[in-house]
């Protein structure tokens, strides 16, 4: 039988090669594990930076519906008033401007798609103010998705409008009843507008037509 013994000195050299290899094995270990941490945190602070990119870009869009929203409930006014229509009529014709400017879409780059469904009737939450002017609030159903996978479902606008329609129609109709009982029209427009020259309307009267004007909202409503 042979035996074989190891010197001090091979023991010590035994000793280092296991010692090197654990230490080798615990680096490799300690790397990868500083690696996937470090991969997890980069690929966290990206979607962060890919989230912030996504809600911005869906409060631009809004603020941009906001507007849009606005002309549409000033337009709407101004052209339901020139043609005598009731308050009703407004709702139609606000959500014909605003799916208008849905229809024509968005792009920004970045983005692997931006779909803003166009508004529903009863989607409209419609306010009328005690001094006649309108207020609208809408939920715009939407989809922003982002080339990272980030994505915002949803679109919130708001919007008002200065003139005061209802105020102004009840005010035309008011006007067309007092010139029926009247023969001197001048009269009339000058003691109208005596009599409203602190709620800043101005009336016109002409042969055929009523003007209302609202001078703070800046529009017309015609009867």
């Amino acid at each position: 039988m042979w035996k074989f013994r190891l010197s001090e000195e091979s023991r010590g050299i035994a000793v280092l090669a296991v010692f090197t290899v654990l230490v080798i094995l615990s680096s490799a270990i300690a790397a990868e594990t500083f690696r996937q941490a470090y991969s997890e945190k980069t690929r966290t602070f990206q979607l962060s930076s890919a989230m912030s990119t996504v809600r911005a870009t869906a409060s631009s869009i809004e603020l941009e519906l906001s507007e849009a929203l606005r002309m549409a409930i000033v337009t709407a006014m101004y052209e339901s008033g020139r043609q005598g229509e009731v308050s009703s009529e407004i709702k139609e014709k606000i959500i014909s401007y605003i799916n208008s400017r849905i229809q024509s879409g968005w792009e920004y780059s970045g983005f692997r798609q931006i779909v803003v469904y166009p508004i529903a009737e009863n989607s409209l939450n419609l306010m009328w103010l005690p001094d006649g002017s309108l207020r609208i609030s809408v939920f715009i159903p939407s989809r922003l998705v982002h080339v990272s996978g980030a994505e915002v479902i949803g679109l919130r606008v708001e919007a008002g409008a200065s003139p005061r329609y209802l105020r102004l129609e009840h005010l035309a109709r008011l006007a067309e009843e007092m010139l029926e009982n009247t023969e001197n029209s001048e009269d009339l427009e000058k003691s109208l507008n005596e009599n409203y020259a602190c709620e800043y309307i101005l009336f016109r009267i002409f042969e055929d037509e009523i003007i209302v004007v609202d001078l703070y909202g800046g529009e017309v409503i015609v009867k």
